[in-house]
């Protein structure tokens, strides 16, 4: 059976974590909900998945791969948007009378057999769910594949399970299940959290998790490391790698991600901690969810970026404190061996009576939230005014690398990165586009300077620009110093490949 998967929701209500990851990547208990949602396809008997996806379909592609960790065949496919994804199922249907299950990335129902399709009417088949006196679709249905290319034209996402639900209902084939789980809104995301963190409830369901059970509604996966003096209160999760600090309290309904630091003093109550974050010390947390430096409060349905790392962060703190100390001192070895250069363009730009002798742009320091009023600004030296246009060749070293160090130096600039944009320039980008370039460091050698230099189109540079920012951080550097000093030396850019 082909199950096709619409992986196409956004948590639009919530810029900072929208930026970051589509809504079914969201975890719930040790793994991104859409691999739970993969996970029960296969079991119900899924030989063959088409996931559609849209936003950061790249992450969604990664986690699907081929399918052959499922032992199933599966490919994603991009599309524009939900709208575009319900066109894409009449190009996927056969027209045959095989059966497809189509299910939604961001819900999971209860189920753990289908019902018997041999004598089945031709037709939808929807499990549905009461909410008071309403039936409402789960976003699960069994539709024989021939019925997928007899959508009509101009369906609507928001319009297809209602459609479905009113067919079902003239043929009475609806199969009635309980409420999903769902991971919009976040609260019931915290919700499913907090019950599936029960053994027995999550064996009822049949969710997959990794780690042990070292008491009642207490899971930790491998390698954690908990202070003899923290306090973890069950139901909790800690996943692998985790590190809880001194005097901690995690729990009850207590989520860690996998690789997460939660520092001394930390308080953690019905919370979700993505993986790789970093809790500070006691930063005190109570229903909410935190994402890196991305923290939304999930009872007063507030979100906001921290910019002060002590208190949240992506990744492991030392990690990153080693990677800017490395950078820096790059930039600190090469303004002092360029000193000279550096010193005597100054020079001459003194001597020539030009004003001002130097300039200066006022940046957006990058990785940035989604928020403009948020963003942190810097100014970045400049022999080259940006009215006097791109340069190129020894010119780019001697008027925009060189003062640029003193940037990347103080920490206010990657060395290699998406092109630097004043907010102006930021603002004046589509969102989507914006979306995906902020969480990206700026760099004084950027991809699309390096790629296609000054005569490259707009859609070449902004090409190259997302390539680098889907690209894990610092993959691709080395690929960038050696096409910049191709530029410099005319040997010729070696492209930076996918």
């Amino acid at each position: 059976m082909k199950a096709l998967v619409l992986a196409t929701a956004r948590l639009s209500d919530h810029p900072a974590l929208d930026a970051r990851r589509p809504a079914c990547m969201l975890p719930l208990l040790d793994r991104p909900f859409l691999q739970h949602v993969v996970e029960r396809l296969v079991a119900l008997g899924a030989t063959e998945l088409e996931v559609l996806a849209s936003w950061h379909a790249e992450a969604i592609e990664e986690l699907i791969d081929d399918g052959s960790r499922w032992g199933v065949r599966a490919r994603t496919q991009l599309v524009r948007g939900p709208d575009a994804a319900i066109d894409r199922l009449r190009v996927l249907a056969d027209r045959s009378d095989d059966w497809c299950l189509l299910a939604r990335a961001d819900r999971l129902p209860q189920l753990s057999k289908l019902p018997d399709l041999h004598h089945a009417p031709d037709g939808p088949i929807p499990w549905t769910h009461a909410e008071g006196d309403e039936v409402v679709p789960s976003g699960w249905t069994l539709v024989p594949a021939g019925e997928l290319a007899r959508l009509p034209e101009g369906l609507t996402d928001a319009e297809l399970d209602e459609w479905f639900l009113g067919r079902a209902r003239v043929a009475g084939l609806l199969e009635p299940t309980g409420r999903p789980l769902t991971v919009s809104p976040l609260t019931a995301l915290l919700s499913a959290q907090s019950s599936q963190l029960l053994t027995s409830v999550r064996k009822e369901w049949g969710l997959l998790i990794t780690g042990r059970e070292v008491s009642p509604g207490l899971q930790l996966g491998r390698g954690v490391e908990i202070h003899p003096d923290a306090r973890i209160v069950a139901p909790a999760y800690i996943g692998e790698s985790a590190s809880i600090g001194a005097g901690a309290q995690v729990g009850p309904g207590t989520c860690i991600g996998a690789g997460s630091v939660v520092a001394a003093g930390a308080r953690l109550r019905e919370t979700l901690v993505l993986p790789e974050s970093h809790v500070g010390e006691d930063v005190d947390l109570e229903r909410s969810l935190v994402d890196g430096p991305a923290y939304l409060s999930v009872e007063q349905e507030t979100a906001q970026t921290v910019t002060d790392s002590s208190l949240l962060s992506g990744r492991d703190l030392r990690g990153g404190i080693l990677r800017a100390l490395a950078r820096r001192s790059v930039a600190i070895l090469l303004l002092l061996i360029g000193s000279p250069v550096f010193l005597l363009a100054m020079l001459v730009r003194l001597l020539s009576g030009r004003s001002p002798w130097r300039r200066t742009r006022e940046l957006v320091i990058q990785p940035a939230p989604p928020e403009p009023e948020s963003w942190r600004m810097h100014r970045a030296w400049s022999f080259r005014a940006v009215d006097d246009g791109p340069a190129e060749g020894l010119s780019d070293l001697i008027t925009r690398v060189l003062p640029g160090l003193l940037s990347v130096a103080t920490g206010r600039l990657a060395l290699f990165g998406v092109r630097p944009r004043s907010r102006e320039e930021l603002l004046a980008l589509p969102e989507s586009l914006r979306q995906v370039l902020l969480p990206t460091p700026a760099g004084l050698i950027d991809s699309g300077f390096v790629r296609h230099g000054v005569m490259g189109s707009a859609d070449e540079l902004r090409a190259a620009e997302c390539l680098r920012a889907v690209r894990a951080r610092g993959s691709g550097d080395l690929s960038l110093a050696l096409g910049y000093l191709g530029r410099l030396t005319g040997w010729g850019v070696p492209s930076e490949r996918p």
